[in-house]
């Protein structure tokens, strides 16, 4: 680990991105009800609140138990305007061409994917936690937390 301004920051960040959900009124970006596709309005009982279980939040913990040192955000598939610029400055950083790079940034918001590093690792997008942190673990050298 490095440190900058007198805080450890990690040598390695990942981001999951939250597949496509319908989304209810004031419900911000945590407001899901349920996912794109589904027929007919949501259950007034899921309507009030996204699920407290699901896949997204499996795998953050997962990967916060089994490697705390890497940085692990969450955030929405349609979130290109922090993602593309990541996805790019992080391929740069470590070494890829600038074409490389914007592969990697045009790719960066597909849902349910797993960027490390600003590459996205070619998961199936409802991997169960385990084989994320496999995965991550496989491309960031890390054999333990």
């Amino acid at each position: 680990m490095t440190t900058t301004g007198g805080r450890a920051a990690a040598r390695h960040q990942v981001v999951l991105v939250r597949t496509w959900h319908d989304h209810h009124g004031a419900g911000g970006c945590c407001g899901t009800t349920d996912a794109v596709g589904t027929l007919g309005p949501p259950d007034r009982a899921t309507a009030a609140a996204p699920p407290a279980e699901d896949a997204t939040g499996r795998r953050y913990r997962a990967l916060r138990t089994a490697l705390p040192h890497v940085r692990v955000e969450v955030t929405d598939s349609r979130n290109w305007l922090y993602l593309a610029p990541w996805a790019y400055r992080a391929r740069r950083a470590a070494g890829a061409p600038a074409a490389v790079a914007a592969r990697a940034a045009a790719r960066a918001t597909t849902p349910g994917g797993v960027l490390v590093d600003g590459e996205l690792l070619a998961l199936d997008p409802h991997a169960p936690a385990e084989e994320v942190v496999a995965a991550v673990r496989a491309r960031t050298g890390t054999l333990q937390g």
